[in-house]
């Protein structure tokens, strides 16, 4: 569910905010995406996180984990789209204008499908991030009823004893959907990942 949810929110935000980006190519934007970059190289702040999601009493829910998960996925997906964005011309914005097309029409009925390997290649990327995250989900979720699957490790490690096979049989488990995700979606992942590099 954490990851499903942070996956379709990241590929939403970031889809559109590449878009705004490319499309309007003011100094503004320009900025505005250095600093969503940042978020790349910016290490994840515990403390603060968690006085916000207090704030906000959303802390030890699992939409203030996938709130914050979001945000921290949002600026490479941002990046990865906005640099295949580049790649696709501005006269098919301008002929869809002329058809009467304008808007979030404009996106998603031509630009959106047009997404699809980049998207692909962050939907993989994403769902290995989500789903492999223990660093986070432990920071933000004070109830082990709430963890996610990762942390399921944990229930076979004790103070006095651990339970080797049970750890290796449960990493064996949880690495399987990210198998599957990346056998289905391989070819469309490369070929975004190779486009978006090569035609920014």
């Amino acid at each position: 569910m954490v990851t499903a949810a942070c996956m379709l929110l990241t590929i939403a935000c970031a889809s559109l905010l590449g878009f705004i980006i490319v499309r309007r190519d003011t100094r503004g934007c320009r900025i505005f995406y250095r600093i969503i970059t940042l978020g790349i190289i910016a290490p994840f702040a515990a403390l603060p996180t968690i006085r916000i999601l207090k704030i906000m009493s959303l802390y030890g829910t699992r939409v203030g984990l996938c709130l914050v998960t979001t945000a921290l996925n949002i600026p490479y997906t941002t990046m990865i789209i906005s640099s295949y964005l580049k790649s696709i011309p501005r006269e098919l914005d301008e002929a869809a204008v002329i058809d009467g097309t304008s808007g979030m029409t404009l996106f998603r009925r031509i630009i959106f499908p047009l997404l699809k390997p980049v998207l692909a290649a962050g939907l993989v990327v994403n769902f290995m991030w989500t789903w492999n995250a223990v660093e986070v989900p432990v920071y933000l979720l004070n109830s082990s009823y709430k963890w996610t699957l990762p942390l399921s490790i944990y229930n076979f490690v004790g103070q006095y004893s651990s339970y080797w096979n049970l750890v290796c049989a449960d990493i064996v488990l949880l690495s399987i959907p990210v198998i599957l995700l990346y056998v289905f979606c391989q070819k469309l992942m490369i070929g975004g990942m190779i486009s978006g590099a090569v035609k920014a």
